[in-house]
Formats: structure tokens, C-alpha cells, sequence
């Protein structure tokens, strides 16, 4: 659903909702998660995957977090420029 509504045209659409719909996400994935441990209580391999795939999503949307990973590309891109 993030993905999908992630652009300009989807905001605009949304409107309210769409603010409404990415803050939802949050509790989704964390009854998601709780749902899955529920069902696979023998093997939390698998449930351990996800939840880490999920908290690091969940971490890249910290504002804080977001407003570094544009400078950490930056810097990387010019190095592999550089090294060229």
C-alpha cells in the first residue's frame, strides 16, 4: 500500500486519508507480525526474518534516518565515480 500510494498523483487523491493510510502501516505490520507468531510458534526462524525485514523498513521512514540516507547515496556514488 506504501508503494502504491507513495506518489504525487495518489497524495493529491487521497488527501486526509492519505496521511491516515501510511501512519496505519504501523499497526498493520506490527498485528501482522503478531498474527504470524501466532501461527508458526514452532519455527520463529521464518518469523524472525520478517520482523527484522520489517523493522528496518520501519526504521528507514524515522525522519531522521530518511534525511541521512540521500547523503550516504551521494557519497557512495561519488566514490565509485572517483574510483573510475
Amino acid at each position: 500500500a506504501l508503494a502504491l500510494t507513495s506518489n504525487r498523483y495518489s497524495q493529491r487523491r487521497l488527501g486526509r486519508r492519505w496521511k491516515k493510510l501510511h501512519r496505519a502501516v504501523y499497526g498493520i505490520l506490527a498485528l501482522g507480525l503478531l498474527h504470524m507468531l501466532w501461527v508458526v510458534r514452532a519455527d520463529l526462524k521464518e518469523w524472525s526474518l520478517y520482523a527484522l525485514i520489517g523493522a528496518v523498513l520501519m526504521c528507514l521512514r524515522i525522519p531522521v534516518v530518511a534525511a541521512v540516507l540521500p547523503r550516504i547515496r551521494t557519497k557512495s556514488a561519488n566514490t565509485v565515480i572517483n574510483a573510475q
